[in-house]
Formats: C-alpha cells, sequence, structure tokens
C-alpha cells in the first residue's frame, strides 16, 4: 500500500495543527487538498471533513433538517472522493468517523440507501473503497443488520486485510522493483473480491 505516494515529511502535529486551523474550509477548496499527489495535503482534506462532520453531531444539531443535509453532502463527497483516501492512516481515521457514524444516525438518506452505498464500496475495483467498507465499526453493524449477517463476513475480510497487508509487506521486502509487486497485487485482489 502507498505504493507511489508523495510526502512532504510533515509529522502528525502538523498536520493535525492545519486541519485545527481549517476546519471550517468548504468542500470546494477540501475538494483541492484530497485531489493533492501528496499524501500529507490529502489526509488534511479528509481530517477536515471527519472535523465539519463531528461539528454537526452535538445533540442540538443532531436532528435539525439543515444539519442532516450537511452530513449528507459530507458523505457524497467522502464517497465521490474515495478513491484518494489510498492509504491505511487515511482510511482508518476517516471511514469509522464518517461512514460508520453516517450509517447509524438520522439523516436525511434513509437507511436502505445508506446501505447501497455501502454496498457500492464494497463491489468497486478500487482496494480503498472497499477499505472504506470493512472500516465500520462493529457496535455500528450491529444496529444496521440486527441479524448480524454481516458480522461474520467483515470479521473474514479484517482477516484477509490482514493476511494481504503482510503479503505486501513481504513482497516490498523480499523483491527489489515495482514491476515485481504484481504478482502481489494480483494475488490479493484476487482474495479481495
Amino acid at each position: 500500500y502507498g505504493y507511489g505516494d508523495e510526502f512532504l515529511g510533515l509529522k502528525n502535529p502538523q498536520t493535525r495543527a492545519f486541519v485545527k486551523a481549517n476546519k471550517d474550509l468548504n468542500l470546494e477548496d477540501i475538494k483541492c487538498l484530497v485531489d493533492s499527489k501528496f499524501h500529507e495535503i490529502r489526509l488534511c482534506g479528509f481530517l477536515i471533513l471527519v472535523e465539519k462532520y463531528a461539528k454537526l453531531q452535538s445533540a442540538k444539531l443532531l436532528h435539525d433538517i439543515n444539519s442532516m443535509a450537511e452530513r449528507d453532502s459530507i458523505i457524497d463527497f467522502y464517497v465521490t472522493n474515495s478513491t484518494k483516501a489510498n492509504n491505511w492512516d487515511i482510511v482508518d481515521l476517516t471511514a469509522p468517523k464518517l461512514l460508520g457514524c453516517w450509517m447509524v444516525e438520522t439523516t436525511i438518506v434513509e437507511l436502505p440507501d445508506k446501505e447501497d452505498v455501502i454496498e457500492r464500496l464494497a463491489h468497486s475495483d478500487n482496494l480503498w473503497q472497499k477499505v472504506c467498507r470493512w472500516c465500520l465499526p462493529i457496535p455500528h453493524l450491529d444496529t444496521i443488520c440486527p441479524n448480524m449477517r454481516y458480522v461474520m463476513l467483515i470479521f473474514i475480510l479484517l482477516i484477509l486485510t490482514t493476511l494481504c497487508t503482510r503479503l505486501w509487506v513481504g513482497c516490498s521486502a523480499n523483491w527489489a522493483n515495482a514491476a515485481d509487486w504484481k504478482p502481489c497485487e494480483s494475488f490479493s485482489t484476487t482474495i479481495l473480491r
């Protein structure tokens, strides 16, 4: 994972300070951040989305119709741009706090439509969109699916994710050049489908 990612070398406190200072950016400006070729800048954009979403979750705003619509638009933006959340840290820090919360909160989008969004991510050809789908916390799944039909699937997928991550790490440690990643990539893509 992270193959080809470019880094500026910013430390986490620097990234968090930027997010805190810019948490009121509009979605158009956040789009510029998530479109960046630099990992830390994309991370900032996605973390600002988390901050915007969290601000709309206060008890006062949770059932406000305008806040519900704004939360839905943040999720739409997140799902539309989820291919740019192309690293574990971005997905781990955003998917549970955005998709996970959105799934169980009252919003304008109804539960069957929410499940469709999650299923679209699950069936995507993009690994990181699949990973976004897997990051729904188990307590949220219990609320969404009282019959728990997905819990075992999620558990199995998490195990496969760990296996594939170890495989990729093994590939990077044992093989010399990027062309040699192809067997790893095809193996893990086959496993994850």
